[in-house]
């Protein structure tokens, strides 16, 4: 998914990255802001700290 919108600014992929969380999420049985969460907690940090 951050392959495909990486280099889009975010303003133009939000709606894009909006759609896959809650596809991601109906696939799971989770909400949206639930992937978005998950995902950003696994997120690599600023300086390769977790």
């Amino acid at each position: 998914m951050m392959n495909k919108l990486g280099d889009i600014p975010f303003d133009i992929s939000f709606e894009k990255l909006q759609t896959e969380l809650w596809n991601i999420g109906n696939k799971y049985g989770i909400s949206g802001p639930e992937v978005f969460k998950i995902f950003m907690d696994n997120f690599p940090k600023k300086g390769g700290k977790a």
